[in-house]
């Protein structure tokens, strides 16, 4: 546990006191969705209950409102598609957030899962956590603002990569299934001229061909500019082996991968405790 969120759970153990006057500690369990939030809270030590859905808006308002009556918060949720834009809401109004691990919610129970379920289940794990229990809840590290526009331009990029290279098998695909051989990259240079002569090739192909072409092209004019501003990101002190592009990516764009995904980026297997598995 780091130091900000060993002050979280510290402070969370027990219920502080200002003067003779009792600080009220409400904890809640969040399950996001993209349109909506299921809360589940618990006041104080009391029994975990089920608040029900907000949208956004509504949920950011409700917790003002409980802020302005007293109350202490803690919350958290599970990280995923929502991001980290609640987290950065919450913190900024004072309370005291968490961004945790997803897990599986009813383990061992048959009832079906549900939302609601899912956040009394998150309220239970983070009393737990705020009690001493480490293991109840395995907290994510949030990247700053930058870190993640930074992550979100190396992935831009290297989605663009990935649609030239489907664009590029499309169009062998197509060849392949006429018998026209071409070696190398068959939409520009000497490749699209064979292609072009080729007496097997014929009006529907060339439409199709044309129309990969053209997308290949695009994709090659968007990504080489994206290419140097992703390496001007890199350390000053490069890794052995490592170049500037793919240590920018390991950075920002690999950080919590596995070893084994890492390797097969890298065509090496890095070392426990580098950077890569904070």
């Amino acid at each position: 546990m780091n130091k900000s969120n060993q002050a979280v759970s510290n402070s969370g153990a027990q219920q502080a006191t200002l003067g003779t006057e009792l600080v009220r500690v409400l904890k809640l369990g969040l399950d996001m969705h993209y349109r909506q939030v299921t809360v589940g809270m618990q006041e104080d030590c009391g029994p975990i209950k089920a608040v029900g859905k907000m949208n956004h808006e509504h949920f950011l308002r409700w917790v003002q409102k409980k802020l302005a009556e007293g109350w202490q918060i803690y919350s958290c949720y599970e990280a995923g598609a929502s991001g980290y834009w609640l987290d950065r809401e919450l913190r900024a109004m004072g309370v005291k957030n968490l961004v945790v691990v997803p897990k599986a919610m009813g383990k061992g129970d048959k009832r079906q899962k549900t939302d609601r379920r899912d956040c009394r289940e998150l309220s239970d794990s983070l009393d737990r956590y705020l009690r001493g229990q480490d293991t109840a809840l395995s907290v994510v590290s949030v990247p700053s603002v930058e870190q993640e526009q930074r992550r979100a331009l190396i992935r831009y990029h290297r989605q663009i990569l990935s649609d030239r290279v489907r664009h590029e098998g499309k169009g062998k695909g197509l060849l392949c299934a006429q018998g026209i051989e071409v070696r190398g990259q068959w939409w520009q240079g000497p490749g699209w001229d064979k292609v072009q002569k080729h007496p097997r090739l014929q009006g529907w192909m060339k439409e199709q061909l044309e129309g990969w072409r053209i997308k290949i092209l695009s994709a090659l004019e968007e990504e080489k500019p994206l290419r140097k501003r992703i390496q001007a990101l890199a350390p000053a002190i490069l890794p052995k082996g490592v170049g500037a592009y793919s240590a920018a990516v390991l950075e920002y764009g690999m950080k919590g991968w596995g070893r084994s995904q890492v390797a097969t980026h890298t065509r090496n297997i890095p070392e426990l405790g580098t950077s890569v598995f904070r």
